[in-house]
This record gives C-alpha cells, structure tokens and sequence, in this order.
C-alpha cells in the first residue's frame, strides 16, 4: 500500500535525522558543517513532502473532476481540496525560508548564536514530522468526488 509505504519510509528519515544529531551531540562529535547542514536536510525532507503531497490532491481533484457530472461541480472540487493542502503548505514553506534567510542574515553578521535552534524549534521539527507522516498515511490514492 502506497500511503503506509510513503509514511514508513518518511517516519524512518525522521527517526534517523533525530538519531543523528543526538548521537553527534552525546558522544561530542558535531561539527560546524553538521550543525549547519542539519536544518537544511530537515526542510528539504519537509517540503518535498509537502509539495508531493499537494501535487498528490491537485491529480486526485483532477481525476475526480474528469468523472463529475458538470464543469462547474468539478471546478468545486478541485479548488476546495486545492486550497485546504496548497494554504499550510505555502505558510509552512515560507516560514521555513524566511528561518533560513535570517539565519543566514545572522550568521554575516557573526550573530549566529542569536538565533542557534533551541528546544521550540526541535519541538517544532518532531511535531511537523509526525504530522506528515500522519497526513502520508492517511492520503487516500483514489480520488473521491464528495
């Protein structure tokens, strides 16, 4: 099954994207280029995931359309379930570029510590991990016209 595939495969990325760091920091051997490279796998990881989820709806909605009984029904569909994913996907996106470009910002400014990821942040990561993972499992792959 596709969605329990998708979602095990994300969940164990997360795990070992945790387990990494932890051990980094346990048995002390993080480095500057770990520290950095990090929070830019992490929301690689995030926005490919929310990005193929959204295109996943925008080609449901569309083959849910081709069966509905009018344009106009179809046309219903498609930008209700469009909006309801392409929204947080876009708040979320941006969100994340903008911690980056600060980051950055920071970091030119040799400020970084300002804005060094802290226990919010971490919780942040695991919470948007287990939600999609959540949303992976629970994407139906057919497309439904209701």
């Amino acid at each position: 099954d596709r969605p329990v595939t998708s979602s095990v495969i994300f969940a164990l990325s997360s795990i070992t994207d945790w387990l990494d760091g932890y051990l980094a920091r346990r048995w002390d051997i993080a480095s500057d280029f770990g520290a950095f490279l990090d929070p830019v796998a992490d929301k690689l990881m995030v926005s490919t995931a929310l990005i193929l989820l959204t295109g996943k709806q925008l080609v449901l909605q569309f083959a849910a359309a081709a069966t509905a009984e009018t344009a106009t029904t179809a046309l219903k569909i498609t930008n209700h379930h469009n909006i309801l994913i392409a929204i947080p996907t876009s708040i979320i996106l941006a969100r994340e570029i903008a911690v980056s470009a600060l980051r950055e910002w920071m970091a030119q400014r040799n400020q970084r510590n300002a804005v060094k990821v802290g226990w919010q942040g971490k919780l942040k990561t695991a919470t948007t991990m287990v939600a999609i993972t959540i949303l992976l499992l629970s994407t139906s792959t057919e497309p439904t016209t209701s």
